[in-house]
């Protein structure tokens, strides 16, 4: 029963910061971007980052 509670509370916890993590992730991935030389963009509903030699087959 403990165990379960606990597993609820933690769930629930995460959940909740969910938002919270979600900006931190993209503003790291933002920052790494343009430090790297890219430019942080938005492509239809996403945010991506495009870098110069993107566009350049492989």
């Amino acid at each position: 029963m403990v165990v379960a509670v606990a597993a609820i509370g933690g769930a629930l916890f995460r959940v909740a910061t969910a938002p919270d993590r979600v900006k931190e992730r993209r503003s790291t991935a933002q920052s790494v971007c343009e430090s790297s030389g890219g430019k942080w963009t938005k492509v239809g509903p996403d945010e991506v980052c495009v870098k110069a030699d993107s566009s350049k087959p492989s």
